[in-house]
């Protein structure tokens, strides 16, 4: 039997010729999408590699060695509060107070020398100041004028507490260690020595070191006036 053909009918009504264009259309687009999806991801995973070189090659330049010889930190004022150098062959850092000067405030330094490692503490003037030397450790206290007023200090036969005058000699010290004593001495040079202390016999001629229980006195040239036992 002859007729009109008769084409099949797909799901919705539509020919198979109909699905099989629109089909093929889907699978166009896909591929489309498909490759925007992967020349995105080949964007981002160079973002990513790039992004991890920058951070390498900014910590590389964080490690590089900078070269200078003086470093100087300033406020928001323009007042300097630290400073980092070489100041007459010592190695230095000042730090400062609000008033950003040694003269005017407070401040603090922190150095090497040729005779050692040292910190003074600064309030106008040198007000305390601790130093290591070839002999030992040694405490220094200062008065507002800048003279000192205490010194205790380490050294290889022990300790020492001493009290300047104003000429500069020691009205005062306390020795411990291998000769403990103490030692009182006025402005005119006469001393007393209580404790062990290095006796001359004028008849003799021969040095001796008294025990800690004596006691001896000193006129202005170092002579014996008394001594006991």
């Amino acid at each position: 039997m002859t007729g009109t053909p008769v084409l099949a009918k797909g799901l919705g009504g539509r020919t198979v010729g109909e699905q099989s264009t629109e089909l093929s259309n889907v699978l166009v687009r896909l591929g489309r999408v498909e490759k925007e999806n992967s020349r995105l991801k080949r964007m981002g995973l160079g973002a990513l590699v790039l992004a991890g070189a920058l951070l390498l090659m900014g910590q590389a330049r964080s490690g590089r060695t900078v070269e200078a010889e003086r470093f100087v930190l300033k406020d928001a004022s323009g007042r300097v509060r630290a400073s980092l150098g070489l100041i007459e062959g010592n190695t230095m850092l000042t730090l400062y107070g609000p008033q950003g000067s040694k003269m005017k405030g407070v401040a603090a330094e922190l150095g090497v020398g040729q005779n050692g490692p040292f910190l003074w503490l600064i309030d106008g003037v040198p007000r305390a100041s601790l130093g290591l030397d070839a002999v030992g450790p040694s405490f220094t206290f200062h008065d507002g004028d800048g003279n000192t007023q205490m010194v205790l200090g380490a050294g290889p036969k022990g300790a020492a507490l001493a009290f300047p005058a104003s000429g500069g000699k020691y009205s005062a010290s306390l020795f411990g260690g291998d000769a403990p004593g103490l030692r009182l001495e006025d402005a005119a040079g006469y001393s007393l020595h209580l404790g062990e202390t290095d006796l001359l016999t004028a008849r003799t001629g021969v040095t001796q070191k008294t025990s800690a229980a004596s006691v001896v006195l000193f006129d202005k040239d170092g002579k014996t006036l008394w001594s006991a036992p």
